[in-house]
């Protein structure tokens, strides 16, 4: 076991069949002590296609991301790996810190089918698997491996798909190791999004964007490097992305990558903005959000957590997620969302000392009175009933590595939520028995009440790989001119400033989709029936903002948290039943503008009781779990 704050720990004797979790313990019932009986008999394996009943939320409601479909009955509007890969895939590049090829062929075998695979890991045996199983595919040159060289205690994280098509690529962020528990069940989720090539003139112009130089960097940065693929597929590697239109992008890619990056120098301070926690702080600047959000809470979840005082939680870290200003009148007297972007970025560049210096900050704090302000920091962290509990028992807990000694500090133990609501309120997608593996952050409004009682209004959400540790998110040094990472991580950043408006329906058109007529050639898009279909499968998220749009600040699309997967359906209509219907007849709605971020846990966090512990790796757990077992298990 490794004494890095990343890490991702696996069970020890886990295998792709669950024989370790002892034959048929997969198949008990069982009660959890705090609620209500929970488990069923779990299906052998995951559905391989998209749930038809999820286009019903999608017309209303879209999601900001996807939840991994998990071995029980509540997977609507859930994905599976398979769902994200299918299609003519003419090259991919998977990037992972765990990835079972063993399990996968079973799996996801569509993933293995793709003509040419370029595998960035971060596990030493994965090329001796390939090796001694799949020795033609490196011999023929349409598999190639790399693991990213990283510092001590700093691993390739990353988790991500790129996937190019005939007509088109997909980028898919995600949070799940490619393995059996992962996979099948711990709460995991995807964003990912479809992009087009680009025109003759786009190409001939040298056009960009934000997303293409964010992503084209990023895989510069891990080391992978280009090679020639013959005549059908050219040039293979970082700049082959350039083929294609990132402009549409409903999401800001935030990446981590190991190096000591900034310095004194000037010229050196931008490298330290862009990787890590002063990247999300400078993309939160330049947002303008609702009044609603003042010192509104700010909730983190993550299946790791590393060692860090609470300086850099507060006053580092947390300076960062507090980043971004109101709204203020003026901007929508205007109706110039953009503003504040700009004021914010000008006092970025000034500061608040004046014009910048040779040992200028990476980023000044924001305490104008036009910020968002502090508000509490609220961490999600499994208990150990909630592990034991889990639909792994305490096998789960083998991938969420927390040790006594980070966990038992003053500044984080105030701060622990619970994974699962109260007994009394719904479960948020069925994942209170999927132990979290996904890591999410977000800022929630709880001082003003949704007004027709419905869950709060997020300001932004955050979806990747990152878990909460300086190591992923990197720490200041030198009076914060320069800023230490030690991991690769890639993560999304989902905002209403990066989504478009609702449309009405007589005017809805169906977003890009690279697959559409591979999927239309199967039959499983047939005629009319495509459209709501390939919206499912080319965007995760909600409507992209097309470059062209723009609209009324007051008119912005709404983030909110569903409690469930049918409190989101409950929400899509807000008129009667036979307003809905001349609606519906018209081709116009009444819902409200929004959508939902799937967060598997209640928002607001349950705070810890006092009878409820911190899961820790590093503790006897005596209690056996649903499958009888103690932690640690024998095998360590």
């Amino acid at each position: 076991m490794s004494g890095s704050d990343d890490d991702e720990i696996v069970f020890v004797g886990e295998t792709r069949d669950g024989s370790a979790l002892e034959g048929d313990a997969k198949r008990v019932r069982y009660e959890v002590s705090d609620g209500p009986a929970l488990a069923t008999e779990i299906p052998s394996r995951t559905e391989l296609s998209p749930d038809p009943t999820a286009e019903r939320y999608d017309e209303y409601a879209p999601p900001l991301f996807r939840l991994f479909k998990t071995e029980n009955t509540h997977n609507e509007a859930c994905v599976s790996v398979s769902d994200l890969v299918r299609g003519p895939v003419r090259w991919a590049v998977v990037s992972n810190f765990k990835i079972d090829l063993d399990f996968m062929q079973d799996h996801a075998p569509e993933l293995l089918a793709i003509p040419r695979l370029h595998w960035l890991h971060g596990q030493d045996d994965l090329p001796n698997w390939i090796r001694a199983n799949c020795s033609n595919k490196t011999e023929t040159g349409e598999w190639t491996t790399l693991k990213p060289a990283t510092p001590q205690w700093g691993t390739h994280h990353s988790k991500f798909f790129l996937l190019v098509f005939p007509a088109g690529c997909r980028v898919v962020v995600h949070t799940a190791n490619l393995c059996y528990g992962d996979l099948t069940a711990m709460s995991n989720a995807a964003w990912w999004q479809d992009f087009p090539k680009k025109t003759a003139r786009q190409s001939a112009t040298h056009e960009t964007s934000e997303f293409e130089e964010d992503l084209v960097r990023y895989l510069n940065r891990l080391g992978w490097r280009g090679r020639d693929e013959g005549a059908r597929l050219g040039h293979v590697g970082p700049e082959a992305f350039r083929a294609f239109d990132f402009a549409g992008a409903g999401a800001k890619l935030i990446a981590s990558v190991p190096g000591r990056h900034g310095g004194a120098d000037p010229r050196d301070r931008r490298e330290a903005s862009i990787w890590g926690h002063p990247a999300l702080r400078r993309a939160l600047a330049k947002m303008a959000f609702s009044p609603t959000f003042r010192d509104a809470p700010i909730v983190g979840q993550f299946s790791s957590i590393g060692s860090f005082s609470e300086k850099w939680l507060v006053s580092e870290f947390g300076e960062s997620l507090r980043a971004g200003s109101l709204r203020t009148e003026r901007d929508a007297a205007t109706d110039d969302p953009a503003r504040s972007a700009r004021e914010n970025e000008g006092a970025e560049r000034t500061g608040p000392a004046g014009p910048a210096g040779p040992a200028e900050r990476v980023s000044s704090p924001s305490s104008s009175s036009s910020s968002l302000g502090a508000g509490p920091i609220q961490l999600v962290w499994p208990t150990v009933a909630e592990v034991r509990a889990s639909l792994l028992g305490y096998a789960a807990g083998g991938s969420i590595p927390g040790n006594t000694r980070n966990l038992a500090k003053p500044h984080v133990a105030a701060r622990l939520h619970a994974w699962r609501a109260p007994a009394t309120k719904e479960d948020p997608y069925g994942r209170a028995r999927a132990a979290p593996h996904i890591k999410t952050f977000a800022r929630y409004a709880a001082s003003e009440p949704h007004p027709r009682g419905g869950p709060p209004a997020l300001a932004w959400v955050f979806l990747g790989s990152h878990n909460l540790s300086g190591a992923a998110w990197g720490k200041f040094e030198k009076n914060e001119t320069q800023l230490n990472v030690l991991s690769y991580e890639l993560g999304v950043l989902l905002a209403p400033a990066l989504v478009g408006p609702r449309r009405a329906k007589k005017r809805t058109e169906t977003p890009f989709c690279a697959v559409a007529a591979s999927l239309a050639a199967r039959g499983i898009l047939p005629g009319r029936e495509s459209s709501p279909s390939a919206r499912f499968l080319c965007l995760a998220g909600a409507r992209p903002r097309c470059a062209s749009e723009s609209f009324r600040v007051g008119a912005e699309i709404r983030f909110t948290h569903a409690g469930s997967v049918l409190e989101w359906s409950r929400r899509t209509k807000r008129g009667t039943e036979a307003e809905n219907a001349k609606d519906d007849a018209d081709g116009e709605d009444n819902a409200d503008d929004f959508a939902v971020a799937p967060l598997p846990y209640p928002v607001p966090p349950r705070r810890y009781g006092p009878a409820d512990a911190p899961w820790t790796i590093d503790t006897v757990h005596a209690e056996p779990d649903c499958f009888g077992r103690t932690w640690p298990p024998r095998a360590l």
